[in-house]
């Protein structure tokens, strides 16, 4: 292959990889913070409600459960190199990536609750 070609296919499907990639570190990221800010106050936040109590359960599955995450970034990535095999439209592409990424907003939001907590 030429090196024009290469780097038009690099161009043409890497931003979604990249796009994907930095949307899960990002997860990874609030994860982490939230985890942190747990453990820095022995789990007692000024205002403990069941919703606390609701998201720092699911945190806690997920840390304990991680290989749930490795699994969904793999499939992740799998349908979306099943859909360049497939020359599927680049509309196609980003419809796929916003129904992968709902999951993981939804939880960056759990996460973000957590980390507004106030800490007495």
């Amino acid at each position: 292959m030429k090196v024009r070609k290469i780097l038009k296919i690099v161009n043409h499907y890497g931003a979604i990889h990249v796009c994907l990639f930095l949307f899960f570190v990002f997860c990874w990221f609030a994860h982490h913070i939230a985890l942190f800010k747990m453990e820095i106050c022995d789990r007692q936040f000024f205002y403990m409600n069941s919703k606390t109590i609701n998201n720092m359960a699911l945190i806690d599955l997920l840390e304990s459960h991680f290989w749930m995450v490795i699994v969904y970034e793999c499939i992740a990535f799998l349908l979306i190199i099943l859909l360049q095999f497939r020359n599927c439209p680049k509309w196609s592409y980003w419809i796929l990536i916003v129904e992968l990424c709902t999951p993981c907003i939804i939880y960056c939001s759990v996460c973000a609750y957590i980390n507004g907590k106030f800490i007495f």
